[in-house]
């Protein structure tokens, strides 16, 4: 009883706060392209995950058309798969994986003639990571995907007598301007908004 003449009693209890796996996250880039039988530098790819810290992860590469190859693999162990193949899935740390991931480091190579020496053809990179349940629960995963277009060289004399007006991605506007088309067909997945603008200026 205080000096108020009001009474009071204290009681301690412990709280027991869960460990929750947090899933990783990966960045990709946009759509590529890629001249036939020449490799892509593939830039633009990041992993990060909240709770990992130093611990180790797996990321995993694969498409069907192509092999992927890392310039160097520093800090990376191959465990299914092989450098310069198809697929390949390597384990580490989430800096290491970022460092093979960052720069030139990482290169694409379509499957030779695919799918024929005069044809464009399509491929897909998949990248998933698997944060391995570091931090207790089940494992967590994230999926995205690249899509990669390859265009012919071929017949050889015949590409390099036409006039080239960049790619997709990097248009030369001031040519395509200069040729005074009547039509331009544009692909949302391809084109870039800020092009095709400049285009109908």
């Amino acid at each position: 009883k205080d000096a108020a003449g009001l009474y009071s009693n204290t009681s301690t209890f412990n709280i027991v706060v869960a460990t929750v796996n947090m899933a990783p996250v990966l960045v990709v880039s946009g759509s590529q392209t890629v001249a036939e039988d020449n490799p892509l530098t593939l830039s633009g790819i990041s992993l990060s995950d909240a709770d990992a810290g130093t611990a180790v992860v797996e990321l995993t590469i694969s498409t069907l058309h192509g092999n992927l190859h890392f310039v160097s693999s520093t800090g990376l162990t191959i465990t299914a798969g092989a450098d310069n193949s198809h697929s390949l899935t390597v384990q580490g740390t989430i800096a290491d994986i970022n460092t093979a991931l960052a720069g030139a480091n990482l290169n694409y190579t379509p499957d030779a003639n695919y799918p024929n020496a005069t044809t464009a053809g399509s491929d897909t990179i998949t990248v998933l990571v698997n944060d391995l349940g570091n931090t207790g629960g089940t494992q967590k995963t994230d999926t995205e995907t690249i899509a990669i277009t390859r265009f012919c060289v071929h017949p050889s004399d015949w590409f390099s007598s036409k006039q080239k007006i960049g790619g997709t991605k990097a248009l030369h506007i001031e040519k395509i301007l200069a040729l005074e088309p009547d039509l331009i067909i544009a692909n949302k997945e391809e084109n870039r908004k800020e092009d095709i603008d400049a285009l109908l200026k």
